[in-house]
């Protein structure tokens, strides 16, 4: 019986090596699509990063042990649902967003804030918002002075106003300071 099996083998060989047909296998391994336990890399990028139509080695970052994602554009809370724990980032921004399970929430990290603050000889409390405004008198009426806008490329965060000193029989507030704060 084993006689015959080899002989078998042998004579499919050769008819095999003979015929026409060419049959050609590639395999990869590990598999490019699946699950991995564990993954290694030098360079590692995420996304056609340098917005080019294709995904190739120019979209890799430049020093190793680096990611890179692709940016994405527009104001994030205009992107699509993501899914819990997803990190993109924002080219309008200019900075990581994660996606908390039912928003895109800026990636907290070190950020640079400044202060703008306008000494204010009387802040008075307005009518309609019941807000301190920095007030000066002009010997006619009361003039509202304004805080300096933040610089280009700053994110404006708010502003308020501190009395430093009070006026209780009148209606200005006291004396003071306001300040808007930027960040970047």
């Amino acid at each position: 019986m084993q006689k015959f099996f080899v002989f078998f083998v042998l004579n499919l060989f050769f008819l095999i090596s003979f015929s026409q047909q060419q049959i050609t296998i590639t395999t990869y391994y590990p598999s490019p699509v699946g699950i991995y336990k564990e993954l290694m890399t030098r360079k590692l990028s995420v996304g056609d990063a340098n917005k080019d139509g294709n995904i190739n080695s120019l979209d890799l970052p430049n020093l190793e042990g680096s990611i890179v994602f692709a940016p994405q554009t527009g104001d994030p809370q205009y992107w699509p649902a993501g899914k819990e724990g997803e990190l993109a980032y924002s080219r309008d921004k200019a900075s990581f967003y994660y996606y908390n399970g039912s928003e895109w929430v800026r990636q907290a990290g070190y950020r640079v804030c400044i202060s703008l603050k306008r000494a204010c000889p009387g802040l008075q409390y307005d009518d309609v918002t019941g807000d301190l405004q920095c007030k000066v008198w002009t010997g006619t009426h009361y003039k509202t002075l304004s805080l300096p806008s933040c610089p280009p490329g700053w994110e404006d965060v708010g502003e308020g106003c501190v009395i430093t000193s009070s006026d209780v029989f009148s209606y200005v507030g006291g004396a003071g300071y306001c300040e808007r704060w930027c960040c970047q």
